[in-house]
């Protein structure tokens, strides 16, 4: 193959919701080698909105696993993230189906207890997310239409600040983060 695409757009592994954990966002026209484009996410997601812009780019034809794939190298830079653990609740709270799906039908109303006790001592979360810029390669099976591999790299810095703690005061947490995953199909 030397090119593919054409078909409409979508994503690697569509049926897993936006499939951006899982590869990039395929392009509405054909591509090849040489071919890049951009896509952009704005959702919100248990209340909290994220956005972010990445670039995608076909470098290579590769051989992986036993087949034919084209590299697709994508940068994905995220705009900072705040909510406070508040809203991380009540979003939490207003899907059902996602507590379920944890195996725990009471854990919507233990969310709501322990939120209801923070509000009783007075105690505010805060959490925030500074921008951040991923890179991710993926070896793409255009023929089976498969991604075959995929290595992500993203460093983050996250802060939680809690006000109001009895006894302590106010506490700042910085977390300066780097999550790597690889991914390779094996069947």
């Amino acid at each position: 193959f030397d090119s593919f695409g054409g078909a409409g757009g979508g994503s690697l592994l569509s049926g897993f919701g936006s499939g951006q954990l899982l590869g990039p966002e395929l392009p509405e026209q054909a591509v090849s080698v040489g071919s890049a484009w951009t896509t952009e996410v704005d959702e919100t997601t248990f209340g909290i909105r994220v956005r972010s812009v990445s670039e995608h780019r076909i470098t290579a034809q590769e051989v992986v696993a036993g087949r034919e794939t084209f590299r697709i190298e994508t940068t994905t830079t995220t705009e900072p993230i705040s909510f406070s653990f508040e809203d991380l609740i009540s979003g939490l709270a207003g899907d059902p189906a996602l507590l379920e799906l944890a195996g725990d039908p009471s854990a919507q109303a233990e969310l709501q207890a322990g939120m209801a006790m923070f509000e009783a001592m007075g105690i505010e979360m805060d959490y925030t997310m500074d921008r951040s810029v991923a890179e991710t390669t993926t070896w793409f099976d255009a023929a089976a239409g498969v991604m075959v591999r995929m290595e992500m790299t993203m460093p983050q810095r996250a802060t939680m600040s809690m006000r109001g703690i009895p006894d302590a005061g106010d506490v700042e947490m910085v977390m300066d983060m780097t999550s790597t995953t690889t991914m390779q199909l094996t069947g």
